[in-house]
């Protein structure tokens, strides 16, 4: 994915986590802070295609039922590639436009 930064980082704030290697109760408390008090408008995880990187996903998930959000999370997995391989949005903002592969 060339155009990483300008599809997926221009213009948003980064938030950059390991679970596999990381303390994940950190992780939980940190991200259901964020969510409680930030003001976000909605969150993409984007992930690497690889199992261990499904737990952010996971933690994201957890981080917004604890803080009592309904903050849109989109789901965009990386493939070995280098493009989408996959994207996932909740239902609440499933009329968004989409990330576009292979662009």
């Amino acid at each position: 994915m060339a155009d990483f930064h300008a599809r997926l980082l221009a213009g948003r704030t980064v938030v950059i986590a390991c679970p596999k290697l990381d303390d994940q109760t950190g992780y939980l408390e940190k991200l259901t802070a964020i969510f409680a008090g930030a003001g976000l408008n909605s969150v993409t995880v984007a992930r690497m295609s690889v199992p261990c990187c499904g737990g952010l996903l996971r933690l994201v998930h957890e981080a917004r039922k604890l803080a009592g959000s309904s903050l849109p999370v989109t789901d965009l997995v990386i493939g070995y590639d280098g493009y989408i391989a996959e994207m996932n949005t909740d239902a609440c903002c499933a009329d968004r436009a989409p990330y576009h592969e292979r662009s």
